[in-house]
């Protein structure tokens, strides 16, 4: 028997020093995808820059990677530790570009898409540390909470994976319930619309006149019959 599965689509946005954690999330992808219950009717689709843009030319690096990435996912996960990345034109750093972009969505529709913050909270060498960097995680993470943001905080890739796993399902449980609100009112429209009175195509419709102004919605009904 045919199945309808939504494809909720999953973007992921962090700078280089979290690469293990991106590995990390794809797997946890791919298992709650042979884990999910066939009634869930989900499934997710990792989306990042690595497998989901090509060699082009822009304005900057990061503006062809939005052009490609585009807007169409429904749930947004950030992760930071110690850098916030490269610099865009616009921005400290493509990672909060890619925030802001997908903020600027949230604010016009909190229904269409999810924000997942994560920070990392490991110990890392004095010698790997740079202030700049380190400043602008901490005036992010400082605007996330006025900005009505509930962010996660972890210390190790075993803790992001157990943490991300178990708010991945809740999210999916979250985004199955929006679903099926929608398909509920959508059926409902479509009855209504199939229910409402048709008038046939070659039948001409009777213009009101004049002598018509003072009838009521049931004599302009009888009319219309």
């Amino acid at each position: 028997m045919p199945r309808s599965v939504y494809q909720l689509r999953v973007f992921i946005a962090s700078p280089g020093d979290v690469q293990t954690e991106r590995t990390r999330l794809e797997k946890v992808v791919r298992e709650l995808n042979m884990s999910l219950p066939i009634e869930t009717m989900v499934q997710l689709e990792l989306v990042r820059w690595e497998t989901h843009t090509y060699p082009d030319f822009g304005e900057s690096p990061q503006a062809v990677i939005n052009r490609q990435i585009g807007s169409d996912y429904d749930i947004f996960i950030g992760i930071l530790w110690s850098k916030v990345g490269t610099p865009t034109p616009h921005y400290p750093s493509g990672t909060l570009e890619e925030f802001q972009l997908a903020y600027n969505r949230w604010k016009e529709d909190p229904n269409s898409i999810t924000l997942m913050i994560y920070f990392k909270d490991e110990p890392i060498s004095p010698s790997q540390l740079d202030a700049s960097q380190l400043a602008h995680i901490q005036t992010f993470k400082q605007q996330l909470s006025p900005s009505g943001g509930f962010y996660w905080s972890f210390r190790t890739v075993d803790d992001f994976e157990t943490d991300v796993r178990l708010h991945l399902t809740r999210a999916v449980q979250d985004w199955r319930d929006r679903l099926k609100t929608a398909s509920v009112g959508n059926a409902a429209l479509e009855s209504a619309r199939t229910d409402a009175v048709m008038i046939e195509p070659n039948e001409p419709v009777p213009a009101i006149t004049d002598d018509d102004a003072d009838l009521g919605f049931l004599d302009y009904m009888e009319l219309v019959n």
